[in-house]
């Protein structure tokens, strides 16, 4: 789940990589993850994965994962949050980062 991934906040070099603590394949997932996050040029804080779109998913007993900003842009669910307030570097970042992640866990599968 990529949500917050763009706005323009104050700090544009983090980002939270949520994991499921209760699952052992997010955890591996999200140490995959937190590894591409980081190649892509962010730095990374693990933390356990928190009322977000997902949660049904979690609850139905998938493996989760999710990305956020951080800190949370002050656009949030607001009218200024318009494109004009992203940070566009940040979300390429973001984005190179969880493309390189998902190309990996293809070339596993593939395999």
């Amino acid at each position: 789940n990529l949500d917050e991934v763009g706005g323009n906040s104050n700090s544009v070099d983090v980002v939270d990589c949520e994991e499921d603590k209760n699952n052992a394949q997010s955890l591996l997932y999200n140490k995959e993850l937190i590894l591409h996050i980081e190649n892509a040029g962010l730095s990374t804080i693990s933390t356990a994965v928190d009322a977000s779109d997902y949660i049904p998913f979690q609850q139905a007993g998938k493996t989760v994962i999710g990305l956020y900003e951080d800190p949370q842009t002050q656009h949030y669910h607001s009218s200024t949050d318009l494109t004009k307030h992203m940070d566009f570097e940040y979300l390429q970042k973001i984005s190179n980062g969880t493309y390189q992640f998902l190309l990996s866990e293809a070339k596993q599968v593939l395999n």
